[in-house]
């Protein structure tokens, strides 16, 4: 993404507190950990749901289960897009079947959100999504936007969005099929 497209979609979020910042580190440490777990062999992407401090639930982006991940179904580009459930609401997913309440929870995931997830993050009421400011640096240009539209919906519906930043010691993850390390 250009420093113009950063500029705006930064007009949605807040650096995190200070205060805040080493513990929600750990969690952004946790969701690439998660990622490194999605077969995806173009981008990776990984989300956890924090509740009272804990970890509650934690996944990537993936094909749905008991679906087959397949050399060839990685391979399209289209059929990988179609068969892809995103790390964000994978977690929220999880989330719902463990019955606890989405209220005072926080989604931490590195890069978000799309159209769809933004949605869903919206509906089920979390009150906080933290984000990697240098991963969503690495956000090509083609989803700013997107990415813009959709940070303004979460505003829109009572999602407020901070960002972690800095070099984090995280587990390296594809992006736009390249390996990074955050």
């Amino acid at each position: 993404m250009n420093v113009s497209g950063f500029l705006e979609w930064m007009k949605y979020t807040k650096p995190c507190s200070p205060s805040m910042q080493k513990a929600l580190c750990a969690y952004m440490r946790a969701a690439y950990s998660a990622a490194t777990n999605s077969p995806d062999p173009s981008s990776q992407n990984g989300a956890v749901v924090v509740s009272e401090q804990t970890i509650i639930a934690s996944s990537w982006n993936r094909f749905p289960p008991r679906v087959k991940v397949t050399p060839e179904r990685l391979a399209d580009r289209d059929m990988r897009l179609r068969l892809t459930v995103h790390a964000e609401q994978a977690a929220i997913t999880t989330m719902a079947t463990l019955t606890v309440s989405s209220k005072r929870t926080t989604l931490v995931c590195p890069w978000a959100a799309c159209e769809d997830c933004v949605k869903m993050i919206a509906d089920a009421h979390i009150p906080w999504l933290i984000v990697h400011k240098e991963r969503m640096m690495l956000t090509h240009a083609q989803w700013g936007e997107s990415i813009l539209s959709v940070f303004e919906t979460l505003t829109e519906s009572g999602v407020r969005i901070a960002y972690v930043e800095g070099f984090l010691n995280a587990s390296p993850i594809r992006v736009a099929g390249q390996l990074w390390t955050p």
